[in-house]
């Protein structure tokens, strides 16, 4: 019977993301941010827990080379830009259920939702990367090399609850 049995999955996967110009400059002209490229790796199962509830697990490694980077420059009238970074390295694993409550009232409409995700994401290298220095008022390049990446919050929370109506047509 389909959906009575779990699958299990290892996945391995590659992209590239394309090269990009900075064209907004008050002090230079336009700039070549290169393009990166990403090796995934992903273990993870999905399966029905009691007959009823979907449950799905992973745990992923991503490698990302000369990944694109945003910087807001004052050379650039407060306009963002883009550099590289050398590499960034991510380690995660994610969670999800969905599961329906009080399906004899709700003709098995009313759903909850879960998802949890964990990420450690890091410069692997990134050695010229812009900082801003209040002290001084300057930007400077700095070594960001073991921070983590901005904007991966490292865990992330999600829940719901949902109500679907069926019609006869």
């Amino acid at each position: 019977v389909l959906g009575k049995y779990p699958l299990v999955y290892v996945s391995y996967q590659t992209a590239s993301i394309g090269s990009t110009f900075n064209t907004v400059s008050l002090l230079q002209g336009p700039s070549l941010a290169k393009g990166s490229t990403l090796t995934a790796y992903e273990t993870g199962l999905k399966t029905f827990l009691l007959d009823r509830v979907n449950f799905d697990a992973a745990v992923f490694y991503y490698e990302q080379e000369d990944p694109q980077t945003q910087v807001v420059s004052l050379q650039t009238g407060g306009a963002v830009r883009f550099e590289n970074a050398e590499g960034i390295e991510t380690l995660g694993a994610e969670i999800s259920i969905i599961a329906p409550i009080f399906s004899e009232l709700t003709n098995d409409g009313l759903v909850w939702t879960f998802g949890m995700c964990y990420l450690d994401s890091t410069y692997s290298s990134y050695k010229q990367a812009s900082s801003f220095d209040p002290a001084l008022g300057i930007y400077s390049k700095t070594d960001a090399s073991g921070n983590r990446v901005v904007q991966t919050p490292k865990y992330t929370l999600s829940t719901g609850l949902n109500q679907t109506f069926q019609f006869d047509s």
